[in-house]
């Protein structure tokens, strides 16, 4: 059966298939809007795999935060591309659009595609959005309520020599995919920073904060920072690009804390290995100004 997407856009569109978490979606969602841009059409999103059965976690959409202008797909609408296995639901989508699917590592330039056109894959690299990047500074812009707790954080990290550290652990503990950065990792790269800005104060987020608390140490000021409810994910991504320096594990969401900051001078360390495997490589996902440890 052929499903037919029935849009306001007409014919005249760009569409984006979100997976994975947030990072991943803004990397998703940047990379298409430049697309559009490029072609001068409109953004729709779908969610239609955020929830599906699989080898990965099952996640919420999470752009409806900030002020993006892309247009989020209506029920009728994805009710239109049903819900099945990724590879069965991008089958159907094929009838709808044509289909630019791009599951590998690294940059590789969207060819000039024809309108609609359907996009899907994880485009982890800022070179897919370079043309437009102050666009996406302010698309990126929380949208939903700061609470006090949101201010006084802010007030804090924006006022200090602030060196945000962020720790991902949580699922990479039971998944082989990813390297797990230790301890050592996160207090070497603070001493590096911290020794041109001895200044510093450390704000520690993290979706494991307890192993942060018993693990880490600091010759500084440091202040663990984690908020509760629906928008704590975008609240603390939008606190962390308050600061002036990063530390960042292997992850899409702390990467874009650090991307996001406008600060002058920023630096920015990340881990060398990106994945469990050695020869497993995330090619152009690091800028070249950061450093690497």
């Amino acid at each position: 059966m052929v499903h037919r997407l029935i849009s306001p856009e007409g014919r005249n569109q760009i569409a984006i298939v979100l997976q994975g978490g947030l990072g991943n979606q803004l990397f998703q969602y940047a990379a298409a809007l430049a697309v559009a841009r490029r072609q001068n059409g409109a953004l729709v999103i779908s969610r239609g795999l955020l929830q599906q059965n699989g080898d990965w976690t099952p996640r919420e959409f999470g752009l409806d935060r900030f002020t993006i202008s892309g247009r989020v797909m209506t029920s009728e609408e994805e009710r239109s591309l049903p819900p099945r296995r990724w590879w069965q639901w991008n089958r159907d989508v094929r009838d709808c659009f044509e289909h630019y699917k791009h599951l590998r590592m690294g940059f590789h330039p969207i060819p000039l595609l024809s309108n609609p056109t359907c996009l899907t894959g994880y485009f982890q690299s800022a070179k897919y959005f370079q043309s437009i990047q102050e666009e996406i500074r302010k698309e990126f812009q929380i949208s939903c309520p700061k609470t006090p707790r949101y201010h006084s954080d802010a007030e804090l990290i924006a006022n200090s020599d602030s060196l945000v550290v962020h720790v991902r652990r949580g699922d990479y503990l039971k998944n082989r995919l990813y390297h797990v950065c230790d301890a050592e990792y996160f207090q070497r790269a603070a001493a590096q920073l911290i020794k041109d800005r001895p200044r510093s104060e450390v704000f520690v987020f993290s979706d494991d904060l307890q192993w942060a608390r018993d693990s880490l140490r600091f010759p500084v000021p440091t202040s663990f920072i984690q908020h509760e409810g629906p928008d704590s994910a975008a609240l603390e991504l939008s606190l962390m690009a308050l600061g002036k320096s990063f530390v960042i594990s292997n992850s899409t969401f702390g990467w874009w804390g650090a991307w996001l900051s406008t600060a002058p001078a920023k630096r920015v360390v990340a881990p060398a290995r990106w994945f469990a495997r050695m020869k497993d490589k995330a090619p152009d996902l690091i800028p070249d100004e950061w450093m690497r440890l």
